[in-house]
């Protein structure tokens, strides 16, 4: 059924420092698109650090509102809808989430472990790597990171599981040195998310690090994800579906499903509508179990939440 595109209206900008610095801040636009039944809003989010420009954003946000128009007019939810494209049964009914815990300092990181641990989270994700870290000395950066991973351990309770990210900030001998130190804490950490500079083999990370890793911005290179699908330490597939769009995202998530590796969907600066088709991708391709990474702003959502049916409509459903 055709599909037509009502309006765009621009969005406040709102984000967080990265390795990529000025990425933190995107570009984000509501979409309002219709089929003649209903209209519903898609956001589209452009981080152009990370290889998204305002057309594709655009785009992917018109994508996935064509997916939950088709949805509504089957009568089934948009995790359910996609659970389906991926040849799975249905979406899960609720998802896990995972906290992020922010702060320039590691003061600050542990007293947002210590509030995300009262709040019941059992999953915590911690940011390593900063702009300017690959010029450093290795010996810098395992030191910082060391003290950052041991302070947050500390406050964390004993089964709870801490992701890191290095948003691509380092080399691969620091990503060595870095892995080779966080050794004892092996059983404690989930996974190490990204760590080396653009251009870095996936498989020469895979083959220096003694604990597992995750690929996250490298997945959007369809040539890059050949030695992760395989090896046996890459720990998940992240996946930004709304950075991505639902062509990408859903192709990603079926090599995942063929691989046998979990799904772990994350957000990227996206507010309400960009969040419904976040938590509904994780519902239709993740594991039970398995911590989502969704925020609005800078806050972790709660660590248990149930997708929405869908995106949000502007003018009622005609059946």
């Amino acid at each position: 059924m055709p599909i037509d595109v009502l309006s765009v209206t621009h969005l406040p900008s709102a984000g967080v420092p990265t390795a990529h610095g000025p990425a933190g801040l995107p570009w984000r636009a509501l979409v309002t698109v219709s089929d003649g039944r209903c209209a519903v809003q898609a956001e589209a989010v452009a981080l152009e650090a990370f290889g998204t420009d305002r057309k594709a954003a655009l785009a992917h946000a018109v994508g996935w509102a064509a997916l939950d128009l088709e949805a509504r007019r089957q009568d089934r939810s948009l995790a359910a809808h996609l659970a389906a494209l991926l040849g799975r049964a249905n979406g899960q009914d609720a998802i896990e989430t995972s906290a992020l815990l922010g702060g320039a300092d590691d003061a600050t990181v542990v007293r947002a472990a210590r509030a995300a641990r009262m709040a019941g989270y059992g999953t915590f994700k911690v940011k390593v790597g900063a702009s300017g870290d690959a010029s450093r000395s290795s010996a810098a950066i395992v030191a910082d990171t060391v003290a950052r991973v041991g302070a947050v351990l500390e406050v964390l309770p004993k089964d709870g599981r801490l992701r890191l990210d290095a948003n691509q900030a380092w080399t691969l001998e620091q990503m060595a040195a870095v892995t080779r130190a966080l050794m004892p804490w092996q059983d404690r950490i989930a996974w190490l998310e990204d760590p080396c500079v653009p251009g870095t083999s996936g498989q020469a990370m895979l083959d220096a690090s003694p604990i597992d890793l995750a690929p996250d911005e490298r997945c959007q290179d369809p040539d890059a994800l050949d030695a992760w699908l395989v090896h046996p330490r890459t720990a998940a597939l992240v996946i930004k579906p709304g950075l991505w769009g639902p062509t990408r995202a859903l192709e990603l998530a079926r090599l995942a499903l063929h691989h046998g590796l979990p799904v772990a969907a994350s957000s990227a600066y996206e507010g309400p509508a960009g969040l419904a088709v976040v938590a509904a991708f994780a519902a239709a391709a993740g594991r039970p179990g398995m911590a989502h990474g969704l925020l609005d702003g800078p806050r972790s959502v709660g660590p248990r939440i149930t997708p929405p049916r869908g995106l949000p409509t502007v003018t009622p459903c005609v059946t």
